[in-house]
């Protein structure tokens, strides 16, 4: 072996050889591998030098000896710890001195940022923690958590390592980077020692958690989640802030502010935030901060940067109660702020100004008689109530009829029902005719709010009740209406229409004209109707107020009833000469309205006074379209009894089928069918019911109704391009139009060629097929008489059916709906139309007999063979005059 080598191999050796000396600490050995050349910086296995070893086994001779060998004392090792880390951590001070004394560098930083102080102060090992910073140890390192020495005492709860951190120079303020301070730390672990520690040491008691810039995380908000009193008590004492706290314990509505309130109101020591909490409160009506601090010696007479006292800002925000409680505390008289107060509440917010003015008054505040040049002060006095003010404003020269942005103190007491102020006012001088800036008196006001006091004492001293204001109307017109919707009155059992009406009595026994139109024609009954008061209304028709009279829109006052939904003013309007079928200038009638409101109880009323269920103006839609467009199917059906035609036509030839297919109504579609409607009609563009199926607007609330059909029809098919939108209603149809080719009704080329191309519907026809099979065979109870027969019979030979009672009580116990599941709705549909014609023929007969007593029963019977529904009904409709009023033998005589 080469010299080089073999002496390469050796040094290793020695090496070797040293690190297993050092663990087994043979001194002897040692220093003979070091005089041999042997590497005092050698590593073992785990990267440690065999400094360390020494200082680990605590071999202070060892130790000395490779250190005066040159052994690096700052040497590292795998994990970045230092030998000095090392001998801290296990807290071995002989150890950290002979490795300072050495050179060790103090503030040296391990893998995890900490220095050796930190590793001390971890154990708590106080003594180690001297040496270091004797040492020379930056207190105020940070690890990789940016916390310092201080931060970690802080956080393991040790005060006296605290204590000697901050006598070691610590920062007291110092952060955890950008978030907590210190004080922070202490506060929510909840160690009262350590905080007075850190107060004392001049922590800043405001100090807040930067992190997420919220104001309110001070160092009080942390305490008061605590729950500690005590730790509260200690930061109010030391000077913390709380105002803004206090703000966001109620912004969250957070129990935990009566704790801090609490606190405050017995700790607190500062005015400045005590005055911000009170004036807050006094400001927003919150009697849970004002009532602490006031108990709490709070200054009752506090003032804002503005000199506003907290009794000024309470009464000019309207918050009796809280004007109450200050009162209670002894406000001083003589101060100007304070003295405020009574004008603040009489020009502030609030319903409750009387009653804080009568407080302030008790208490000695009052008015000055240069308070008279106040122009706004007696204006808002009387309209508020304030009795006693307006009194002495009045005894101090004010002018009772001077304007106030329009309007006279008596138009305002008048207005806001205040009726003392206006039996003080009249008495005073005020002129009961004087105008406002809209030509009304007070009479109007009276009027308005139906205050039956105010109007007899303003009629008692000479009001002009013909007057009228700008718009035309008269005091009567106010009766019967409300030109803001925010007048409240309270009134017996909320009963406005018992008040308005004895008003309305009133007016009218001292003349007021019962029929007067304002400039839009409106007349009070038109007013009347369309608030629904049923009393006004009927004290009007009772003093003869005209029924028919139109405003300048063609709008009758029953219009406005139907829209307004009362039966009993409808039923008073009819019977009073309304005229039923009166049309507006948009041609909408009393029924067109009713059913566009949904009223149903009207519409049936409307009916029977006669209404037209068609309609007799070319291009107006009909009322049966418009109850199918609204989908209610109750008031459809009621106009149909009423003897609506079922396949009546709208401006583009749609029938009301077509209007339902088109809005997707299954239920309305179904009911239009059982009345007979006819599925194979097409309208003006030839469309059927099932076109309209397949451009539905169920789902389409952009739908405009009255938009031209070639044009709607066109936009869904270049909009959707589906072949039905709707499919509900196109498979109620389809299906319908099955059932009634497989029982040989008529059905249109252009619905046959629909079904040939609809999907799956083969099988359904062989449903229908076998169940009119046995439909032909099932007869109806002992009569000789089929299923199928009820079904394919006409309407009259069918109603000739139901005068037998075994047919009648065989179909009533409807067991055919669950034999014949597929045709069972159109049995229903034929037995209805039967009964129908049924009671139509005999009627007829009536009628017919009545009139021509001589032609025989048999004549009688083919002639009405001949009518269909709608013809028999307008021949009972034309006999009605007539029938009744002049006795049989006088036709007999013709």
């Amino acid at each position: 072996m080469p010299e080089d080598n073999k002496s390469s191999f050796n040094m290793t050796n020695a090496s070797q050889s040293l690190v297993c000396a050092v663990r087994q600490e043979n001194e002897k050995v040692i220093t003979l591998l070091l005089e041999s050349g042997a590497n005092v910086n050698v590593k073992d296995e785990d990267n440690k030098t065999i400094l360390r070893l020494a200082v680990e086994s605590g071999n202070e001779k060892i130790v000395k000896l490779l250190m005066e060998d040159g052994a690096d004392v700052n040497a590292k090792d795998s994990d970045f710890n230092s030998i000095l880390h090392f001998a801290a951590e296990k807290g071995d001070q002989k150890m950290a001195k002979l490795l300072l004394e050495g050179g060790a560098y103090v503030d040296d930083v391990s893998g995890d940022h900490k220095t050796a102080l930190h590793y001390a102060v971890e154990k708590g090992d106080e003594k180690m923690v001297k040496l270091l910073l004797k040492g020379g140890a930056d207190v105020d390192a940070e690890n990789l958590e940016d916390k310092t020495a201080l931060h970690m005492a802080t956080e393991n709860g040790n005060a006296s390592m605290v204590k000697l951190l901050l006598e070691g120079g610590a920062d007291v303020n110092m952060r955890c980077g950008v978030a907590e301070a210190i004080l922070h730390q202490a506060v929510k672990s909840g160690n009262e020692e350590i905080v007075k520690i850190l107060l004392e040491a001049g922590a800043d008691v405001n100090a807040q958690d930067l992190s997420r810039d919220l104001y309110f995380e001070t160092v009080i908000y942390f305490a008061v989640k605590t729950g500690d009193k005590k730790l509260i008590k200690l930061l109010l004492e030391a000077g913390a802030k709380y105002y803004e706290t206090v703000l966001h314990f109620l912004d969250k509505k957070d129990q935990d502010i009566e704790l801090l309130l609490e606190c405050i109101a017995k700790y607190g020591t500062q005015d400045q935030e005590n005055e911000k909490i009170l004036q807050f409160g006094a400001k927003n009506g919150l009697e849970k901060l004002v009532k602490p601090l006031l108990e709490g010696g709070a200054d009752v007479n506090a003032q804002d940067e503005n000199h506003n006292s907290i009794l000024s800002v309470a009464a000019e925000e309207g918050h009796a109660v809280i004007v109450e409680m200050i009162l209670k505390y002894c406000p001083d008289i003589n101060n100007q702020s304070n003295r405020k107060a009574i004008i603040a509440a009489i020009h502030g917010k609030g319903n409750e100004t009387s009653k804080m003015v009568d407080s302030l008054l008790n208490y000695g505040f009052t008015v000055d008689p240069e308070d008279v040049n106040d122009d706004q002060l007696l204006y808002h006095a009387a309209g508020r109530g304030c009795e006693r003010i307006v009194e002495r404003l009045i005894n101090y020269g004010a002018d009772v009829n001077m304007l106030t942005n329009g309007y006279a103190s008596l138009h305002t007491a008048t207005e806001w029902n205040q009726e003392e102020v206006v039996e003080l006012l009249i008495n005073s001088g005020a002129d009961v005719n004087c105008k406002d800036m809209h030509e009304k008196t007070a009479i109007f006001y009276a009027a308005e709010i139906a205050c039956l006091k105010s109007a007899e004492l303003l009629l008692t001293n000479s009001t002009d009740i013909s007057g009228r204001d700008e718009n035309g109307r008269s005091p009567l017109h106010f009766v019967a209406m409300r030109e803001h919707d925010w007048y409240v009155r309270d009134c017996p059992n909320n009963d406005m229409d018992s008040a308005r009406a004895e008003i309305a009595k009133l007016f009218l026994n001292k003349g007021a004209c019962v029929n007067a139109q304002d400039v839009d024609g409106t007349t009070i009954l038109h007013a009347a109707c369309k608030e629904g008061y049923v009393k006004v209304v009927q004290a009007l028709l009772e003093h003869d107020a005209d029924a028919k009279m139109r405003d300048n829109s063609g709008k009758t006052p029953l219009h406005l009833s139907a829209q307004q939904g009362s039966e009993a003013i409808n039923k008073m309007l009819l019977n009073s000469g309304a005229n039923v079928n009166a049309e507006q200038e948009d041609g909408l009638t009393s029924l067109d309205i009713a059913i566009d409101e949904g009223h149903m109880d009207i519409v049936k009323l409307l009916l029977e006074f006669g209404a037209d269920t068609e309609s007799k103006i070319e291009n107006k839609t009909p009322p049966l379209h418009l109850a199918a467009r609204k989908g209610n199917c109750e008031i459809m059906e009621t106009i149909l009894k009423f003897g609506a035609d079922v396949n009546s036509r709208d401006a583009y030839g749609r029938t009301p089928l077509h209007v339902a297919s088109k809005m997707g109504f299954e239920k309305i579609i179904e009911t239009l069918l059982q009345y007979g409607a006819d599925i194979n009609i097409t309208s003006g563009y030839n469309y059927t019911a099932l076109d309209y199926a397949k451009s539905g607007i169920k789902y389409r609330p952009d739908f405009n109704y009255e938009w031209d059909d070639e044009m709607e029809l066109n936009r869904s098919t270049l909009l959707f391009k589906r072949a039905a939108f709707c499919q509900e209603t196109l498979e109620a149809l389809t299906h319908h139009l099955v059932k009634m080719k497989v029982a040989n009704f008529f059905v249109s080329e252009q619905n046959l060629r629909f079904i040939s191309e609809y999907d799956g519907i083969g099988r359904f026809m062989d449903d229908c097929t076998d169940e009119r099979k046995r439909m032909k065979t099932e007869k109806i109870g002992n009569a000789n008489i089929s299923f199928d027969e009820i079904l394919t019979k006409g309407a009259n030979l069918l109603a000739l059916c139901m005068g037998n009672e075994g047919i009648v009580d065989g179909l009533k116990t409807e067991d055919y709906k669950t034999k014949f599941p597929i045709y069972a709705s159109m049995i229903e549909s034929s037995v209805k139309r039967a009964m129908r014609r049924k009671d139509l023929n005999e009627q007829g007969k009536k009628d017919f007999n009545l009139l021509f007593p001589e032609l025989h029963h048999d004549c009688t019977e083919e002639i009405l063979s001949y009518l269909n529904d709608a013809d028999i009904r307008r021949f009972i409709e034309a006999c009605k005059p007539i029938v009744g009023k002049l006795s049989p033998p006088f036709f007999a005589n013709c």
